[in-house]
């Protein structure tokens, strides 16, 4: 290399970089919820059509955001390396010169929205005063009163948006929280793709950071979708204009990051796998023999997660605030992602001193061969889950309305949901049983303790209680509910006789799965040598079956009409 690329910048080089970083932070900060504000602004709230179209444009927006990110990947990544950076940065700085023009030529055309009692107020002074009252009636330790008690003069409505504003709070934490593997996609995926062949066809190879063009990628693909398979068939089953609710979508992109979090924690071990069989476990600059391809799927799940959680937290923060604020609701579902990125540098650090201390293996060894980066994704996976049934805890009667929260058959639904996780969280565990049998030459040796501790099969049991709470409850108050007064023990019977059948049912496939393996002279799935023997193969089989009963079971029972109307 030449002597200049070993130069040390100067001081003055130096503060003039972070300040611009710090230039493009402050801009972008007032910037990004603004504009989008803005945009959402030119459609009438009060027109039926114009809503509606207001939904789309949301998903539209990130798409066409998403296509300028992978141009920037695919194209000015490669004018940065291949040309210099002046010119790489130049390009991007004329175009947003064209776009200010054009911008400023459509000035006169623009909608500014205001509802008639906001006309002459400031929506901080109005939605302030009521907190400011609030304060002063703390002592009497209910919000609600505290706000109605509050200033005199203060309007309604204006009480109405300060409690709105406070009842997204929660909303807002647990949005932050499922947001922390966000940070990580363009981070540890990163890393774990420099390790891999990165080959996507003989003789051309990608860098790693390409990668996050697939993200881009998903989203082109995944908005029109979204927009024309998936919200028709939603608006057709809910009798909804926009198919599903704003907290649903956000529900959704929560249940798919748990999902992705789970993928690329197996990923990860595989990766780690592969490289404990070819002896690189101390060569973390050799190729690791797995292609980059095995990533691909958690990037495209990446752009889905965006297209259903983070679209779906930008409306509804724009939705539910005053008109006035609407880019600070932006700007609000903004910070729970920036905020996301913080809390996820202190989980790293603490996870870093918690498993290295005592002569410990951290998690993120420099060396990613000797690293557990697999165990924090179970952890983010695990905390994303968490976030998620407090979600729904908080928001059910936001999405529902009902005062019993959820339907008896949406209680049954989410009780075959768990149950679909717990045979997959088992089939998990048992793999790793095995794998350890393995390791320390135990398989042929079934009375011998495996050094594996029995904390790992705790989280099943207490998935089988949750299980217990919402489907087997919610299964016999459904079928006491639905049927004749008269009839009401002949009603348990039949919930109770599922639950009855369903273990001869066990009985006749492990009966026909031991058959099915077993002959040929293969190897049967329940082995008297549980160290031989392929219960994660059942487990994943369950996992399959139940799946297939609870979509099954969705689509039956979207048209079911309940006895008592109250249900419905």
């Amino acid at each position: 290399m030449g002597s200049s690329e070993n130069r040390k910048p100067s001081f003055l080089m130096n503060v003039l970089f972070f300040c611009s970083l710090y230039l493009v932070a402050i801009a972008q900060g007032g910037h990004k919820p603004c504009v989008q504000a803005f945009g959402a602004d030119q459609f009438d709230s009060d027109h039926p059509k114009e809503r509606l179209a207001r939904g789309s444009f949301f998903n539209w927006w990130f798409l066409f955001l998403s296509g300028g990110i992978a141009i920037s990947i695919l194209v000015m990544v490669y004018i940065q390396s291949n040309v210099n950076w002046a010119f790489g940065f130049g390009i991007p700085c004329l175009f947003m010169v064209m776009a200010l023009a054009i911008f400023f030529l459509g000035r006169k055309t623009y909608r500014y929205p205001k509802r008639t009692h906001e006309k002459n107020n400031n929506g901080f002074v109005r939605i302030g005063r009521v907190f400011f009252g609030a304060i002063k009636n703390r002592k009497l330790m209910n919000l609600n009163k505290a706000m109605l008690l509050g200033e005199e003069g203060v309007e309604p409505c204006s009480n109405m948006d300060a409690k709105g504003l406070v009842r997204l709070i929660p909303i807002w934490i647990t949005s932050m929280v499922s947001m922390i593997p966000y940070a990580q996609y363009s981070t540890l995926f990163t890393k774990q793709g420099v390790t891999v062949d990165r080959r996507i066809l003989p003789g051309l190879e990608i860098p790693p950071a390409t990668l996050l063009s697939f993200v881009s990628i998903s989203v082109l693909i995944s908005v029109p979708i979204y927009e024309h398979v998936f919200l028709p068939i939603a608006r057709k089953i809910t009798k909804k204009p926009n198919g599903i609710t704003m907290l649903q979508r956000i529900g959704t992109g929560m249940m798919l990051t748990c999902v992705n979090m789970v993928l690329a924690a197996l990923v990860e071990a595989k990766r780690l796998r592969i490289a404990e069989e070819h002896g690189l476990i101390d060569k973390p600059n050799v190729t690791i023999p797995m292609s980059i391809w095995w990533f691909v799927p958690q990037y495209i799940l990446v752009g889905m997660i965006e297209v259903f959680g983070l679209v779906g937290a930008q409306e509804f923060f724009y939705d539910q605030v005053p008109t006035e604020l609407r880019s600070i609701g932006l700007a609000f579902s903004l910070s729970a992602l920036g905020l996301s990125n913080f809390l996820s540098g202190l989980l790293i650090i603490v996870v870093d001193w918690a498993t290295e201390r005592d002569g410990g293996h951290s998690w993120f060894n420099n060396n990613l061969n000797r690293a557990h980066i697999d165990y924090f994704y179970w952890l983010l996976a695990a905390s994303t889950a968490i976030a998620f049934f407090v979600f729904v805890f908080i928001s059910r009667s936001k999405i529902t309305k009902k005062p019993n929260g959820i339907t008896m058959l949406q209680r049954i639904g989410t009780g075959m949901m768990l149950t679909c996780v717990n045979m997959v969280l088992a089939a998990l565990v048992e793999a790793k049983r095995l794998r350890i049998a393995e390791e320390h030459g135990l398989i042929d040796k079934p009375n011998v303790t495996i050094p594996m501790s029995i904390w790992w099969f705790v989280p099943q049991y207490i998935l089988v209680g949750m299980i217990e709470v919402f489907g087997l409850v919610g299964a016999q108050e459904f079928f006491y509910d639905q049927v004749p007064t008269e009839l009401r023990s002949i009603g348990l019977a039949f919930s109770l006789s599922a639950l009855g059948l369903s273990n001869f049912l066990s009985g006749l496939l492990i009966i026909v799965v031991d058959w099915a393996t077993e002959r040929d002279g293969g190897h049967s799935w329940f082995n008297n040598n549980l160290n031989r023997a392929h219960i994660d193969y059942f487990y994943w089989l369950l996992a399959a079956s139940t799946a297939i009963a609870f979509f099954v079971f969705v689509f039956i029972s979207r048209s079911y009409v309940y006895r008592r109307v109250d249900q419905v």
